[in-house]
C-alpha cells in the first residue's frame, strides 16, 4: 500500500486482512472512500481518527462486486473462492447473503468452450444425470474452472471438495432442475436421434434408463399439466426383448432386420416382471412390451396427492395408457402369428405348443366374447403339436378317427381341460349335422367331382354314415340344421365313386324294378347306402332318405321312372262290373277303416317323417277316400320309362297291381285278376300302395295285412296284433269342446236367460238349437250346442225395429258358418252369476233404437284371429237384490215386452220365452220374492200386449168390414197367446233348479272347468253320457228301419237285412253315446251289444236279439256281396222274405228297448 490522506475522502474504513488484495487498486482507490490496512498498533489511532472498521462481505458486496469486471481473471478467480468460502460458512439466512448471491448470478468468471467469461447460469450442473447424458460438454462448467480453483484455494489432502462447489454455484445461477418441457424435449430428442444418428442400443438404453429413473423416483410432478399424456405418445423407449427361442419362432412386434423400434407408452404392455406373469409369450409378435424400468413398482411420492403409493402408480400407469392386463385382440393377433408358420423344427414346435397352452390357459379365464376374432384361425393342437386345426376341425368325442383324418379329429386327453373354451370357439361335443356337410364338401373341392381315392371314399361313407344316423336319431333337429345351410353345397357320394349335389342324384327306392331296368336308367345312382356302414336294410335305407329335406333329397327312383300299361285299353277279367275282388277292394280301400290304419302305419314307422309330409299323406287318404277307382283285367303289362324319355329297353314284365294318379283328387287302381289270398297278388298291391305313398310307409308286412283283412272291422285287431303304436286322439278334459256338439242337459242352467246379453268375438256361447224340444215321448228338452261368436252383423232392414235381437256371425262347427239372432244365443255364467245376479243388470235402452242403419252388411270385424280377442267386461254385482230395487226392474220388464211386440211372433216368442224363464222363481231361489213379483209383473204384461194385440186385430177387421163368429174370435185369441207355452217352459225352469243343486254339490268352484283366457265355458259333473247326440243316431236308427219295411216284399230282402243291420248298429252306438258320451263305431254289433247289455237290466236279452240277426247271415258284407257265400248263391237268393221279416221283428224289439233305454237317459 501506500501512504494517504484521509482528510480528502468522505469516509475512511479499516479493511479486514482476510481479503484478498490481488488487483485490490482497481476498486480501493475511489474519490469518496478510503480503505486503509488493518494494523493492531493503530486501532485506537484509527478509533480516534473516525475510521470504522467494516464488514468483509459489506465490502464485496457495495464496492468489490459493482467492479468486479475490472479485475483481472485471476483476481476474480480468487475473489469467487474467497465469497464462496465466506458465505458457505454461514449456515443461517441473511439478507446480505442472499444479496451476495444474488449479486454473483449476474457476474461473469467461468470461461466457456471458446473462452467467453460467463456467468455460472449459463451452464448446466453436469451432476445432473439427465442433463449429463442429454445435453453437449460445452453446456457445463469446463474443468479447467476447477483446476483454477483448485489452485487457489490449494486444499490441504490436495483435492477439490466438488461437491461444496456445485452447491455454490447452484446458489449463484447453475442449471440444475429439469423441467416438464425439457423431460419432453430430451424424450422427442431420442426418438429423433436414435433414427437420424444411428445410437447404438447400448447408447439408447443408458440415456433412456436415465430419463426413466429421473420420471419416476425424482419427479414429484408428474400429474401436473398434460405432462403424462404428452410423454405417453413419445416413441423413446427401448422394448422388452423377447427370449430366443419365441424369436426363433417368430420375429418380434416391429422388428426388421434384428433391430426393433423405440416405442412409446401408450399402448404398450407392461413388463412382465410387473405382473409377476410370463405375459411375454402371450403378446411378443402383437405388441410392444415395455421394458422394465418404464414400469416401475412404485414411485416417488407426488406434491399435493392423498392417494397412497400403489394408487398414485396405478394412476400414473393409466394416465401413460399402459395395458395392464394383455388385450384378447393382442393375445388372439400372436395366437395367429405363431400359427402361420411353415415348416417348423422340433424346437419350434415345443416352443409352439408352450406359447399356445398359455394362450388356452389366457383366453379360458377371459371372460370377453372374443369368438369373431379366432373365426377361421386353426390354432388347436393335435399330433402333438404338428399339426393346428380350426376349433370346428376337432370334436370332443370322436369314434373311428382314423376313418375322419385329416378332415376331422378327436380333441387331444391333454386338452380336454380346455374343452370349454373349444366349444365356445365351435368345436363339437360329437360331429355336427355341418361339420358332416363341411367333410363332404372339401373332399368335393379337393377330387373335383372326379374318382375318390381309397382314403376319400373310407371317409366319405363313415361321414354318410354319421350324419344318417344323426338324422335317424334326431330327424327334426338335424332337419333344421340341414334346412339352415345356405353357403354350403350337400354333397353325397354316387354309385361310380364320385361325390355329386344330393339333389342331382337317384335313390333306388324300387328293387322291385332292378330286374327290368339292369342299369340302363342313364342317371346317376346313390351309392349303396349299405356300404356306408347302415345296415342292408333297404327299407331303413329308405326311411332315411325321406327324412332329409326335400330341397336337398336324391330323387326316388320310383319318382323318375314311369311305369305305363303296354294297352290303353286293357282287357276285362271275365266278370266284368260284377268282379268280387274289384267290389271287394274298392270297399276296402275307400274304408275309413283302412284310411285310419293307413295314416297309423305311417306314424308308427316314423312319427317325424309323418309329420312333415302329413299334409301329402291327408291328399293321398282324401283320394282314397272320395276319389278311388278300382279295375280289374284279365292280364296287366307294363314297361318302365324314365320321365321325359323313351321306354327303357327290355322293361316289359307282367304285374299283378297297377296305380295311376289323376292330379291329387283322383286314384285308379288297375288290377290282374288273381285270388285275393295270393301272396304274390298282395305283396304286388302292398308295393303299389307303398309307392303311392312316397315311401313314408317303409313295410309292406303292415299293408299286407290289412290288405288280407275279409272284415275291415278286424283292421285296428290286426295292426295291435303286429305291434303297431296305436293312434289315440283321446282329447284333454280340459280342451274346450267343439263348435256343434251338443251341451249336455246338466249345464243347461248356466246358460243366461236375459235377451239383452252383450256378445264379443271368440266368445264360446249356447246356441239354441230346438227351442220345442219335444221328442215321440212327449218330453220338452230344449237343444243347445256350443258355438263360438265370429262377428256381428247387421240385420236387414224390417218395418219395426227395436233394440233387441243384434245379428252375429258364429261358428258352429263341421267347417259351417252361420248368421243368427242373438236372441238365439246364449251367455254362460259362472256359479254366483246364475243365481240371476247377471240377469239383474239390463244394458241402457238405446233413445232412438229407429236410427239403426238398416240392411244387412258386414262389419269390419272386431278381430284378426281367434288367439288375437279383447276379453269381456267383468261385472261386479251383489248376490242378493235389494228391494228398493223392484221398481226398476218392472220398468225394464215392461220396456222389453212392448219392444219384443214390435218384432215378428217367432223373434217376440223368443225373447218372451227368455224373460219367463229368467224370472221364474225356480231359478231364482236367492231372490225369491223379488222374482216372485217380477214373475208375476212379467205374465200381467205378457197378458196386456196379447189383448192389445187382439184389440188392434179386431179393430182393423172391422174396418175391412169382415165379420167373425165369437169361435173365429176365440182362435185368434189361442192364437195370440203364449201361456200355451208355460208348462213346457215351467218345466224347464224347474229342470234348471234340479241340475243347478246337482251342479253345486259336485263343483264347488269352477277350478276345474274348461276355460280359456278369454271367456268361461263350464264343466259337466257328469263325465259320460250325452243323451242329445244318442237320440240323433237313434233318429238316423229309426229312418234305416223305414227304409227297411219300404223295400220289404219288392224281392229286395238283401237290403232288407242291410239296412236292419244298419239301423240295429246305429241303435247300439245312440245307447253308448247315452252312457259313455262316445262310441267306437268299428266295433262289431255282437260286441257292442254286449258291453251295452250291461248299462241296464232292462236291457238283458239285447246280446240274444243281436246274436240271432248274425245267425241269419245279417253282416254289411254278406248282404251284399256274392264272394262271401257258397257258390252260386247271390245275396238275393240267401235272403228269403221269411228271414226278412223275422229281421225286422228282432230289429224292432232292439230298437224299441234302445228307446227306452235312451228316453230315461234323457
Amino acid at each position: 500500500g501506500k501512504y494517504i490522506s484521509i482528510a480528502s475522502y468522505t469516509a475512511n474504513y479499516v479493511l479486514a486482512k482476510s481479503i484478498p488484495t490481488v488487483d485490490i487498486e482497481k476498486w480501493a482507490q475511489t474519490t469518496s472512500f478510503a480503505f486503509l490496512a488493518d494494523s493492531p498498533q493503530l486501532k485506537e489511532l484509527y478509533t480516534f481518527l473516525g475510521c470504522v472498521s467494516i464488514n468483509d462481505l459489506e465490502i464485496y458486496l457495495h464496492h468489490l462486486l459493482p467492479k468486479f469486471d475490472s479485475l483481472s481473471y485471476d483476481a476474480k478467480a480468487e475473489h469467487v473462492v474467497y465469497l464462496k468460502e465466506r458465505l458457505m460458512s454461514i449456515e443461517e439466512s441473511c439478507k446480505m447473503k442472499d444479496q451476495l448471491y444474488e449479486k454473483l448470478e449476474g457476474l461473469s468468471f467461468i470461461h466457456d468452450s471458446s473462452n467467453r467469461l460467463r456467468s455460472a447460469k449459463f451452464f448446466y450442473d453436469e451432476t445432473v444425470k439427465v442433463f449429463e447424458v442429454m445435453l453437449p460438454a460445452k453446456s457445463f462448467i469446463p474443468s479447467d474452472f476447477f483446476k483454477k480453483v483448485e489452485q487457489v484455494t490449494k486444499p490441504k489432502n490436495g483435492t477439490l471438495l466438488l461437491t461444496s462447489w456445485i452447491i455454490f454455484l447452484r446458489n449463484i445461477g447453475l442449471k440444475h432442475e429439469v423441467s416438464q418441457q425439457q423431460v419432453l424435449q430430451f424424450a422427442k430428442e431420442v426418438s429423433i436421434k436414435a433414427q437420424t444418428e444411428s445410437w447404438t442400443q447400448e447408447k439408447v438404453q443408458i440415456i433412456v434408463d436415465v430419463l426413466l429413473n429421473h420420471i419416476f423416483k425424482e419427479r414429484t410432478d408428474l400429474f401436473q399439466g398434460t405432462f403424462l399424456k404428452e410423454l405417453s405418445m413419445v416413441p423413446f423407449l427401448c422394448p422388452e426383448r423377447a427370449p430366443k427361442e419365441l424369436i426363433k419362432l417368430h420375429a418380434q412386434y416391429q422388428e426388421m432386420s434384428g433391430t426393433l423400434p423405440l416405442i412409446r407408452f401408450s399402448g404398450s404392455q407392461v413388463n412382465p416382471k410387473f405382473k409377476q406373469t410370463d405375459i411375454i409369450h402371450l403378446l411378443w409378435t402383437s405388441c410392444p412390451i415395455l421394458p422394465e424400468k418404464a414400469t416401475p413398482s412404485s414411485i416417488t411420492d407426488q406434491e399435493g396427492i392423498t392417494m397412497t403409493g400403489q394408487e398414485q402408480l396405478d394412476q400414473v400407469l393409466s394416465m401413460l395408457g399402459v395395458n395392464l392386463d394383455p388385450p384378447p385382440e393382442k393375445v388372439i393377433s400372436n395366437c395367429r402369428n405363431i400359427c402361420n408358420i411353415s415348416n417348423p423344427d422340433d424346437e419350434m414346435v415345443k416352443t409352439r405348443n408352450k406359447v399356445l397352452r398359455s394362450t388356452y390357459e389366457f383366453l379360458s379365464a377371459d371372460k370377453r366374447d372374443f369368438r369373431h376374432l379366432l373365426r377361421g384361425v386353426a390354432f388347436v393342437m393335435v399330433e402333438d403339436g404338428w399339426k393346428l386345426l380350426k376349433p370346428e376341425e376337432v370334436v370332443i368325442n370322436l369314434d373311428t378317427e382314423s376313418d375322419f383324418k385329416p378332415y376331422l379329429y378327436k380333441l387331444p386327453l391333454e386338452l380336454g381341460t380346455f374343452h370349454q373354451l373349444f366349444k365356445l370357439l365351435g368345436t363339437e361335443d360329437v360331429v355336427s349335422t355341418k361339420q358332416y356337410v363341411e367333410v363332404l364338401w372339401r373332399i368335393y373341392r379337393i377330387s373335383e367331382g372326379k374318382q375318390l381315392d381309397p382314403n376319400e371314399m373310407r371317409t366319405v361313407k363313415r361321414v354318410v354314415s354319421g350324419l344318417f344316423k344323426s338324422l335317424h336319431n334326431d330327424p327334426v333337429e338335424i332337419h333344421k340344421d340341414l334346412e339352415s345351410l345356405r353357403e354350403l353345397i350337400f354333397y353325397l357320394p354316387s354309385h361310380d365313386g364320385r361325390l355329386a349335389k344330393s339333389n342331382t342324384l337317384v335313390f333306388d327306392d324300387a328293387p322291385h324294378y332292378k330286374s327290368r331296368i339292369q342299369g340302363n336308367v342313364g342317371v346317376q345312382m346313390l351309392v349303396d347306402m349299405s356300404q356306408c356302414y347302415l345296415g342292408k336294410d333297404h327299407a331303413f335305407h329308405t326311411k332315411l332318405i325321406m327324412l332329409l329335406p326335400q330341397k336337398l333329397r336324391p330323387r326316388l327312383l320310383s319318382s323318375i321312372l314311369e311305369e305305363q300299361l303296354d294297352e290303353d285299353s286293357p282287357k276285362m277279367c271275365q266278370f266284368g262290373a260284377l268282379c268280387s275282388l274289384q267290389g271287394r277292394l274298392q270297399l276296402l280301400l275307400s274304408s275309413e277303416q283302412f284310411i285310419t290304419g293307413l295314416i297309423r302305419i305311417m306314424k308308427h314307422e316314423n312319427d317325424n317323417a309323418y309329420l312333415v309330409n302329413e299334409e301329402k299323406a291327408i291328399r293321398l287318404c282324401k283320394a282314397l277316400c272320395e276319389g278311388l277307382k278300382v279295375s280289374c283285367f284279365e292280364k296287366l303289362q307294363t314297361t318302365l320309362r324314365v320321365k321325359g324319355s323313351s321306354p327303357i329297353p327290355h322293361s316289359r314284365s307282367e304285374t299283378l297291381a297297377f296305380l295311376k294318379r289323376y292330379g291329387t283328387a283322383v286314384i285308379h287302381l288297375y288290377i290282374q285278376h288273381s285270388d285275393n289270398k295270393d301272396i304274390n297278388f298282395l305283396l304286388a298291391l302292398a308295393m303299389t300302395l307303398k309307392s303311392a305313398t312316397d315311401n313314408l310307409i317303409s313295410d309292406t308286412s303292415y299293408l299286407i295285412a290289412m290288405l288280407g283283412c275279409n272284415d275291415i272291422y278286424r283292421i285296428t285287431e290286426k295292426l295291435d296284433n303286429l305291434g303297431v303304436k296305436y293312434d289315440s286322439t283321446e282329447p284333454s278334459k280340459l280342451e274346450l269342446p267343439l263348435p256343434g256338439t251338443p251341451i249336455p242337459a246338466e249345464i243347461h242352467h248356466t246358460l243366461l236367460m236375459d235377451p239383452m246379453n252383450v256378445f264379443y268375438p271368440g266368445e264360446y256361447v249356447g246356441y239354441l238349437v230346438d227351442s220345442e224340444g219335444g221328442d215321440i215321448y212327449g218330453s220338452y228338452q230344449p237343444t243347445y250346442t256350443y258355438a263360438i261368436i265370429v262377428q256381428e252383423v247387421e240385420r236387414e232392414e224390417e218395418e219395426n225395429t227395436s233394440f233387441l235381437g243384434k245379428c252375429f256371425q258364429i261358428d258352429i262347427g263341421y267347417s259351417e258358418y252361420k248368421i243368427v239372432s242373438s236372441l238365439d244365443l246364449y251367455k254362460f255364467s259362472r256359479q254366483e252369476e246364475s243365481t240371476h245376479v247377471q240377469d239383474t243388470t239390463v244394458p241402457p235402452t238405446p233413445s232412438s233404437p229407429e236410427s239403426r242403419s238398416p240392411g244387412l252388411r258386414m262389419l269390419p270385424p272386431l278381430f284378426s284371429g281367434k288367439e288375437n280377442l279383447r276379453p269381456p267386461p267383468q261385472k261386479s254385482c251383489p248376490k242378493k237384490l235389494k228391494l228398493h230395487a223392484l221398481p226398476e226392474i218392472l220398468r225394464e220388464v215392461t220396456l222389453v215386452v212392448e219392444q219384443a211386440w214390435k218384432l215378428p211372433e217367432t223373434e217376440r216368442k223368443k225373447i218372451i220365452r227368455r224373460l219367463y224363464l229368467k224370472w221364474h222363481p225356480d231359478k231364482n231361489a236367492e231372490n225369491l220374492d223379488i222374482a216372485t213379483e217380477v214373475f208375476k209383473h212379467l205374465q200381467n204384461e205378457i197378458n196386456r200386449m196379447e189383448k192389445q194385440t187382439l184389440a188392434d186385430q179386431q179393430n182393423t177387421d172391422r174396418t175391412s168390414r169382415r165379420s167373425f163368429s165369437t169361435s173365429s174370435t176365440r182362435f185368434q185369441s189361442e192364437k195370440f197367446s203364449f201361456q200355451r207355452f208355460y208348462s213346457s217352459w215351467n218345466q224347464e225352469a224347474t229342470s234348471h233348479k234340479s241340475e243347478r243343486q246337482q251342479f253345486r254339490e259336485h263343483y264347488t268352484s269352477y277350478a276345474g272347468s274348461s276355460h280359456s283366457h278369454r271367456f268361461f265355458v263350464p264343466p259337466t259333473f257328469k263325465t259320460v253320457g250325452n243323451p242329445v247326440e244318442a237320440r240323433r243316431w237313434l233318429r238316423q236308427a229309426r229312418a234305416n228301419y223305414s227304409a227297411a219295411r219300404n223295400d220289404l216284399h219288392k224281392n229286395a230282402n238283401e237290403w232288407v237285412c242291410f239296412k236292419c243291420y244298419l239301423a240295429t248298429k246305429l241303435a247300439l252306438i245312440a245307447a253308448d253315446y247315452a252312457v259313455r258320451g262316445k262310441s267306437d263305431k268299428d266295433v262289431k254289433p255282437t260286441a257292442l251289444a254286449q258291453k251295452v247289455e250291461e248299462y241296464n237290466s232292462h236291457l238283458t236279452g239285447l246280446a240274444s236279439d243281436v246274436q240271432i240277426l248274425e245267425g241269419y247271415g245279417v253282416d254289411s258284407l254278406r248282404t251284399r256281396y256274392p264272394d262271401l257265400l257258397p257258390f252260386p248263391q247271390i245275396p238275393n237268393d240267401r235272403y228269403t222274405s221269411e228271414v226278412a221279416m223275422r229281421v225286422m221283428e228282432c230289429t224292432a224289439r232292439i230298437i224299441i228297448k234302445l228307446e227306452a233305454f235312451v228316453q230315461q237317459k234323457i
